[in-house]
């Protein structure tokens, strides 16, 4: 079940994960890649998804074999609608928030 919930989480299927949490499935369960639903959702840009996830409790600290975290990647990717639905950031300072995870390709490139 938990494997189907990643499986889910990585398709954006917001029906078929409320189906599997209501089933319990494990929120912060892994697949062979070390991926979580939550970073599965990420790696598939589902911020609806992600938002679903961080509700029924995902643990954004855990990273996959790529020691990828979803907020790591998300601002390193520029997806900001995840990034804003990130824990403990001020309403309205998202996107500081996305320009200090992007501050190195700022460096360089100027």
């Amino acid at each position: 079940m938990d494997q189907d919930l990643i499986a889910a989480a990585g398709k954006g299927d917001l029906a078929r994960i409320s189906a599997l949490l209501k089933q319990r499935a494990n929120v912060n369960g892994r697949d062979a890649q070390g991926r979580t639903p939550v970073m599965a959702a990420t790696y598939g840009r589902h911020a609806g998804a992600v938002e679903a996830l961080l509700r029924a409790g995902a643990d954004v600290n855990q990273r996959d074999q790529m020691l990828n975290n979803p907020f790591l990647y998300a601002g390193a990717e520029g997806l900001l609608e995840i990034v804003k639905s990130a824990p403990n950031v001020p309403q309205g300072l998202e996107d500081v928030f996305w320009a200090v995870l992007n501050s190195r390709e700022f460096l360089f490139n100027h």
